[in-house]
């Protein structure tokens, strides 16, 4: 059933007459839905109404209608096509507003303000920094994927009635999608096997273009490439003559032809370093991506083979021998009938594209902030240290249906670790099978009973760098034994028990609302304890960083900088302008060399009192700025006292005001000086 809802939601009629439908989804891209109907039914059929139905998964979706063609014919049918609710999000415009050193939540919580949807499920990603600078809330959901990584899921919830949405919500997770180990084969489901090379982003030769340098005069260089470096193949992967602005990859050109493309990365200032960045880049560009196209029965509806069950963003295996087929990938895209759930169902099996919008054209972006206003104040992470660490050492332990992977590290906020999982044996680690990235040293990884999973772990810096990816492991879950009621090695699921001795619990989660313990402790992936509790009350922290974080404290500084903001902005511009009324008086009343008019006195006097009550104001604003930066000092907050005052700083430069609290302060000497001047005329 559709259920055809008007441009505010409100059901006008449920429709079960259609037929040809297809229910496309693309994993952090399009979700579209398009379906023919009897030219009957297409009253309520019009533009901007909205379609909504419930997928294979009892799930409710919901669509705007975009285009509708309507066939005058012995067919006298409608085709319909939908775009998902979620486009919604392109018509807010957000202005000007900046996650530093944030969360993901944080920064989707940002891009959702004055929109219909709220945030969601949001799992732990590195601390990162944006900016949104006039670009539409659907742009900046994008940007928060492309920076921190992460999957987009969209939800609705019906209110009590089920007659209408109360709440959407955007999830951000690791990954959709499960591994399952399913193996599809011809003999089973599939129907057809199609293997396309996707040439997007597919180069054998790369132009790097680096940052935008300040030169002496306070203008800026073009973007910097690497003409001045020259490499040898003696000690460097490839030769690079001085004087090109390329580099190439004679293996990938003599396979494929010359195909250039550009590669930029606005936080990189160095040139040497550039043309690593570049010749990195071209190593993942120099060959076609793979995508499969499956057309499968879905039999998980039949008895037997509910097993089968596919999923968006599953990893699944595609086997025959026949054709040396052995392919492990993820779904990253999946079509299949609203209508008609017997229907064939296809599936993509691929990279996935990281972001909502297309990728066209012949530039790679690296970690770029550029893209924006070219007067507006950016903030990135080119001043975090271009290192690594060392390689991963990785351990693993295999319970009943997860398994615990844990790694060698260094904490510090601008290493990312990467983890990768496949079933297959030497596998080659890709972005389809990493299942997850962040600050942590440990993941449990969430798998089924009786599997072998391979494992490898590697180091991304802010720069775009990586480490060597660490040496393979393996690991097993346990197995079920002879469908016995008892399992290997004691484990136990879902079982009810009265009271259970802890010492016999090896287990990646415990779940309770609450947990009552005489001793606390907490071991990093170094085996080095960061938190320990004794039962005599003792606690000793051996932390990197800690943060804490109050929301009425938060919420009291985000009013105080954005109130103090405004006020600044009126004050310097009102100041200015005083300073003008009382220029022009003074050149009027002191045209002749004295004051003749009792009026003009007036005038002068009256303009010299605004001017001293401005010049107070705004000394007023000055130390209300130093006070609430020494209640930032106070409190351990993620916001700082340079964050702050450069906040500050970036409104009143952007507006070609002042450019530092100092100068501000230099503006109030000069404007004294200037009224004490103006005085002695008088």
């Amino acid at each position: 059933m559709l259920y055809i809802f008007n441009k505010d939601e409100v059901l006008l009629e449920i429709i079960d007459d259609f037929y040809d439908d297809e229910y496309k989804r693309v994993l952090n891209k399009d979700y579209t839905y398009k379906f023919f109907t009897d030219i009957k039914n297409s009253k309520n059929l019009i533009r901007k109404n909205k379609v909504g139905f419930r997928d294979e998964n009892d799930i409710f979706q919901l669509f705007t209608i975009e285009e509708v063609e309507t066939s005058y014919s012995d067919s006298n049918e409608v085709n319909v096509f939908c775009q998902h609710d979620y486009y919604s999000l392109n018509d807010k415009i957000i202005e000007d507003k900046r996650i530093i050193d944030g969360t993901c939540k944080e920064a989707l919580t940002k891009a959702l303000e004055g929109t219909k949807y709220k945030v969601g499920i949001v799992d732990e990603f590195h601390i990162a920094t944006l900016n949104y600078y006039f670009i539409s809330s659907l742009k900046a959901i994008n940007d928060i994927v492309n920076v921190y990584g992460g999957e987009l899921d969209f939800r609705f919830e019906f209110n009590e009635d089920n007659t209408a949405i109360a709440n959407r919500y955007v999830d951000i997770k690791h990954r959709l999608g499960e591994d399952t180990g399913i193996r599809f084969t011809y003999d089973t489901n599939v129907e057809e096997v199609v293997k396309s090379e996707i040439m997007d982003n597919h180069f054998t030769v790369l132009y790097g273009r680096g940052k935008s340098l300040e030169t002496e005069n306070g203008g800026n260089t073009r973007l910097i490439t690497f003409e001045d470096v020259e490499w040898s193949i003696t000690n460097n992967p490839a030769n690079k003559p001085l004087g090109n602005k390329y580099i190439e990859d004679l293996d990938a050109i003599a396979k494929w032809g010359r195909i250039e493309g550009i590669y930029e990365n606005k936080d990189i200032e160095n040139t040497e370093e550039l043309l690593q960045a570049t010749w990195d880049k071209l190593q993942e560009t120099k060959e076609p991506t793979a995508s499969y196209k499956v057309l499968v029965n879905d039999l998980s509806g039949v008895i037997g083979y509910e097993h089968l069950k596919t999923n968006l963003g599953d990893s699944i295996i595609i086997v025959d021998e026949e054709y040396d087929i052995n392919v492990e990938s993820r779904i990253v895209e999946e079509r299949y009938s609203i209508r008609d759930i017997k229907a064939t169902k296809e599936i993509i099996l691929g990279h996935v594209l990281p972001s909502i919008t297309d990728n066209l054209g012949s530039v790679i972006g690296g970690n770029s902030t550029g893209g924006g206003d070219k007067d507006k104040p950016s903030i990135d992470n080119s001043n975090f240290p271009n290192t690594l660490p060392q390689i991963p050492i990785v351990s693993t332990k295999g319970r009943f249906s997860t398994i615990e992977i844990s790694w060698t590290y260094e904490n510090k906020m601008y290493y990312n670790y990467e983890v990768y999982a496949s079933q297959l044996e030497n596998f080659n680690p890709t972005p389809d099978n990493m299942i997850f990235k962040g600050l942590a040293s440990v993941f449990l990884h969430e798998v089924k009973p009786k599997q072998t999973w391979y494992y490898r772990v590697r180091v991304c810096n802010t720069h775009g760098k990586f480490t060597e990816f660490s040496a393979q492991v393996s690991e097993s879950t346990t197995k079920i034994a002879d469908g016995a009621e008892y399992f290997e090695n004691a484990a136990i699921n879902s079982a009810l028990i009265g009271s259970l001795n802890a010492d016999v619990i090896d287990s990646g989660a415990v779940k309770g609302t609450y947990i009552d313990a005489r001793n606390l402790s907490v071991t990093d992936g170094n085996g080095n304890k960061t938190l320990d509790i004794d039962s005599y009350g003792n606690v000793k922290i051996n932390a990197k960083d800690i943060m804490m974080k109050s929301s009425s404290l938060e919420e009291m500084l985000i009013d105080a900088k954005y109130s103090e903001k405004n006020e600044i902005d009126k004050e310097v511009k009102d100041l200015i302008l005083a300073t003008n009324d009382l220029k022009n008086t003074l050149d009027e009343v002191l045209e002749d060399g004295i004051i003749s008019r009792q009026k003009n006195k007036l005038d002068l006097q009256s303009n010299i009192n605004d001017y001293e009550l401005k010049i107070r104001e705004l000394e007023d604003k000055i130390n209300h700025i130093e006070n609430i930066e020494n209640i930032i000092d106070r409190y351990n907050t993620e916001y700082s006292k340079d964050q702050l005052t450069n906040m500050f700083l970036g409104y009143l430069s952007l507006e070609g005001l002042v450019s530092s609290v100092d100068q501000l302060k230099d503006n109030d000497f000069i404007y004294n000086n200037l009224l004490s001047f103006y005085k002695s005329k008088v």
